[in-house]
């Protein structure tokens, strides 16, 4: 039996794993995207349950993200106006500070499941149709 059959023969890969779509990864909007916003975008790839349909409704905290990815919370909130400017990410609820504050709620354009209001969720991808319009970090 050759190594091969040994590593992958039940054709299971172990443990939990984030797919990034080669569409995606060769798009014009990602190869424009700075490294720390293509970085949060897994993160929340992360936070992105199959089982639960809960695209529309995932949500990762400003605090949370840095902590997770090692930097400040101020550039944190750059990335994520980044993944939207994009069209990585739509915000579906904004959030709120204060005793009850809640994470901004996001959906990722790449994917087409769950339901938001009643309504199934499309894939509108819409870093496909990005004009070619820069980032602008201080606007």
């Amino acid at each position: 039996m050759s190594n091969r059959h040994k590593v992958y023969g039940k054709g299971n890969i172990e443990g939990a794993f984030t797919m990034l779509r080669h569409e995606v990864l060769n798009s014009a909007a990602w190869k424009h995207m700075s490294p720390g916003a293509r970085l949060l975008y897994i993160a929340l790839l992360r936070r992105l349950n199959y089982k639960a349909d809960n695209n529309g409704k995932i949500f990762l905290a400003t605090r949370k993200a840095a902590e997770e990815l090692g930097v400040s919370q101020r550039i944190v909130c750059i990335w994520f106006r980044e993944l939207e400017h994009y069209g990585f990410v739509t915000m579906t609820e904004p959030g709120s500070i204060g005793p009850k504050g809640r994470a901004t709620r996001w959906r990722i354009t790449d994917m087409a499941w769950g339901e938001l209001d009643g309504k199934p969720i499309r894939a509108t991808k819409d870093y496909l149709t990005w004009t070619g319009e820069l980032f602008d970090r201080h606007p």
